[in-house]
């Protein structure tokens, strides 16, 4: 009896110990709405994409807003924290979602530049925010803040040698500046192939 006591105990323990981790991982980043707009874009990737994009930007300018205003951090950095947290699930999320889309060979180069330029901004960003914390502010987000960087520089660089594929595969994106359009027969133009001569 003593020895089911005491094993009835620990899994109570257990189940204490480890409710926050079950917690942590049901945590999502968006709400509501933003999934539903995700679930409608699921075969869309261009849609999908400017989706996340408008998402993960949206979470670091608040973080961003964090950084003029110290208090919104909370009084540990926990809601900083979170938000660093988020951002680089939102990241990572895209990457994965890419790397879906990219599998079905599907046409990425528009939604791969939004994504690139994305990164380049969130690189400066993160930089910048790791080199103006204080040291105490590092001690309550610092981890937080290396996963996002982390993730970011992980994006970048497999959104580069992504697109660099596509592109050789597809050719440049008609919005891309070095993108060349085809020369299209018109009037009077000499494609090499003369009409037959009508007998006299």
């Amino acid at each position: 009896m003593k020895r089911a006591t005491r094993s009835l105990t620990a899994w109570i323990l257990l189940f204490f110990l480890c409710a926050p981790l079950w917690a942590q991982r049901k945590h999502d980043p968006l709400n509501d709405k933003e999934i539903d707009e995700l679930r409608e874009t699921a075969q869309e990737p261009d849609k999908r994409m400017k989706l996340y994009v408008t998402f993960t930007k949206a979470r670091m300018d608040m973080i961003q807003h964090m950084r003029t205003d110290p208090k919104l951090m909370g009084q540990k950095g926990e809601e900083m924290n979170s938000l660093l947290n988020d951002l680089a699930v939102l990241v990572d999320e895209t990457d994965d979602n890419l790397d879906q889309f990219n599998g079905r060979s599907q046409d990425l180069r528009k939604p791969l530049k939004l994504i690139i330029e994305m990164d380049s901004d969130f690189q400066l960003k993160l930089n910048e925010l790791k080199r103006t914390s204080s040291e105490q502010q590092l001690r309550q987000y610092g981890f937080a803040l290396e996963n996002a960087l982390d993730s970011v520089n992980e994006s970048a660089d497999s959104a580069r040698a992504m697109l660099a594929d596509q592109v050789v595969k597809r050719g440049k994106a008609k919005d891309d500046p070095n993108y060349e359009k085809p020369d299209k027969p018109g009037k009077g133009h000499d494609d090499g192939v003369k009409a037959p001569c009508s007998p006299c």
